[in-house]
This record gives structure tokens, sequence and C-alpha cells, in this order.
């Protein structure tokens, strides 16, 4: 999996997110060659009353974390026809249309998918995972039932699962669903780093701390509203901090919990028309470094509304599609000046030497 033609930055990237599957140095080493099979995929067809569900989990097979969860829950009609024992590549694709369909209720779907996060303890997981790999679920149906009937306080949920052993590098890069249905976020992963993006941080040096406050102002004086948002991280497709220009349209996700969040969201085209999350494009204007490790993203965003995001180190950020075109443009549109030039130069050369021929 790992090439010659990784940046630092993503190589990094990858070992954190192989790290978080095995403990070896051996094993991360083997996982990112793609010779390692180290998680359990776990495909869900889930019934709560009258909405129906798909939900993916993905179990690191040495520590039983759950390393990703996707939830999936509303009243289309696709989300009833997709089988858990199609193959992953199938059962993504199913439930892409299903998606992009429509009637996917996002405030339903992420509060299951937490409450899988809260359940599902990894030494419990452990012992399930020798019945898992026999094909007997049932021990497992009743546990994901009992989490959903009590965090939804009904008593009527049915889940049915089946699984595949996949390498979990190659299943979290390579899944489409990510780019239009974001997966659930880890509730204590959120805890930890949640503070660091939205509070500006404190520099050791009051120099440092003082110009960087300075100039972050200095944006944000231009415009009426700020939202502090998330990058689109994008490992191996997105583009890195050195290479940003200005006005190159970077993806954001902009926070959508409370009922103010959902209002501004909707106010600048972040809201699907089945009222989920989708990611907006923002003009790339700055990045502000306020001291080691910390880098404070500004773009402009619609209705001129300023986007602000914090990453702690330089990863690989997604640009808008249309940026490359715009680019291609740009290149074409300067080939043309640079071949009218030296057009225009020989054109010159050739009536000075005819002039002298005639000399």
């Amino acid at each position: 999996m790992s090439s010659e033609n990784e940046t630092p930055n993503e190589q990094n990237e990858l070992i954190v997110m192989a790290r978080e599957s095995v403990s070896s140095e051996e094993n991360v080493t083997l996982l990112l060659e793609g010779k390692l099979i180290d998680a359990l995929l776990i495909k869900a067809s889930i019934l709560v009353e009258s909405r129906s569900g798909v939900m993916i989990f993905l179990f690191s097979l040495e520590k039983g974390d759950l390393l990703e969860v996707f939830s999936v829950f509303g009243n289309s009609p696709l989300l009833n026809r997709i089988r858990t024992f199609e193959n992953s590549a199938q059962f993504l694709k199913d439930l892409i249309e299903a998606v992009k369909g429509g009637g996917i209720e996002r405030p339903l779907s992420d509060r299951i998918g937490r409450s899988i996060y809260k359940g599902l303890d990894p030494q419990v997981m452990l012992l399930h995972f020798p019945k898992i790999a026999k094909k007997n679920f049932n021990d497992f149906c009743m546990l994901a039932q009992q989490i959903i009937n009590s965090e939804l306080r009904i008593q009527t949920s049915k889940v049915q699962i089946d699984m595949e052993k996949v390498s979990s590098l190659k299943f979290r890069i390579n899944n489409p669903l990510g780019a239009i249905y974001a997966p659930i976020l880890n509730p204590y992963k959120e805890i930890k780093t949640e503070p660091k993006k939205i509070v500006v941080p404190i520099f050791e040096n009051s120099a440092e701390k003082l110009k960087a406050e300075s100039l972050i102002n200095e944006v944000q004086k231009e415009y009426k509203q700020v939202v502090v948002c998330k990058t689109v991280v994008a490992p191996v497709a997105g583009i890195d901090f050195d290479s940003l220009k200005e006005n190159m349209k970077l993806l954001f996700v902009l926070p959508f919990q409370t009922s103010e969040e959902i209002a501004l969201a909707k106010s600048v085209g972040a809201v699907t028309k089945e009222g989920t999350i989708k990611p907006i494009a923002g003009e790339f204007l700055k990045i502000i470094t306020g001291g080691k490790n910390e880098y404070h993203i500004f773009a402009k965003g619609p209705n001129g509304v300023l986007l602000r995001a914090f990453e702690e180190r330089p990863v690989k950020l997604a640009i808008s599609k249309k940026t490359p075109q715009v680019a291609k443009k740009d290149d074409r549109s300067e080939l043309g000046k640079m071949m009218s030039v030296i057009i225009g130069i020989l054109l010159v050369l050739i009536i000075i030497l005819f002039f002298m021929y005639l000399a």
C-alpha cells in the first residue's frame, strides 16, 4: 500500500491510522504494505419502529476498538433493498445510491451511531469475535439491539448482520461513501479534540502570540460572521499546505448540532434536500501559523461568511472538483499568452531580415 510517491505527511497519517488498529511496529509495517488483514467489517441492516437503517462497523481484530462507524437511517425504500450478504464493494455501492436517493434522517442516524460507539466496549467485542468469525451472530445482534433500544427507549429494534475480514487501511482510504456521507465521530475523541478547534491556542512566546492574534484579527475584521468549522482531509488526493494558492476552493464541514448551527448551515447551502450536512467550498485566503503545530486556515465562504479551521500539523486538504479545472484553464491561458509573444517576436525578426535582404 505504501509508495515511493507518498509524501512524508501522507505516510505519517497512514502510520497513525495503522497504529489505531495494531500495536507492534512489525504489524504496522505489514499493514502499510498491504500484507495484513487486521479488521472485522460488520454490515448491519436494522429496523427501528417505522424507520429502516444500515450501519457499518469497522473493528480492530487485535484491540477490539471500533475504528469507524457509518450510520444511515430514514424512510428511504432503497435502504430496505440493501442486503448484508453482499460483498463490501456492492454493499457500499447500494448504500451510496440510498444516500443519494434521499429520505435519510441524519439526526437519528447520528444518535444511533454515537450510541454504538458508547455501547460496544473493546473487551466485550474481543469476546464476541470468535463467534462472529464462525457466522454465529445471535449474541452480537442482541447486544446491538439492546444498545439501540436503550438509546431510543423502545423495545422493537431488529438487527441483521454479516461480516468480512478486511485491511482497515484499505477500507478507510478507498471507501467511496466517506466522500458524500461523513462517518460518525467518536464521542470520546470529540471531547479531547473539540476545545482545540474552537479556542485560540495560547502561545508560549508572547511576541509570537501577539503577532498571530494580530494577523487573525486582521483577517476576521473584514467579515461580519466567522464560522469555526472543520477542513476535509484527503490523505491521497488532497493538496499540501505549501501548494495552496489564493482563491483555491477548499472543502469544509460546518458544525451541525444546535438549532443555530443547523440554521446557519442551511443559510449557506451546506444542507441537502434530505436535511443532512454536506461539505461546502470556501475560497482559500491564507494560513496563519501560531507557533509549533498550530495552523489557522481561513477561507471565504458563501454569503460573505468567513470559514476558519484549525489543524495541528500540515495535512492534505480536499479541494472542490472545480478547482483543478480552473487551474487547467489558467494554464491554457498562460500558454496562449506565451505563444502569442513568441509568434510576435518571430514576425518582427522576419520583417527585419526581409528589409536587410532588400538593402
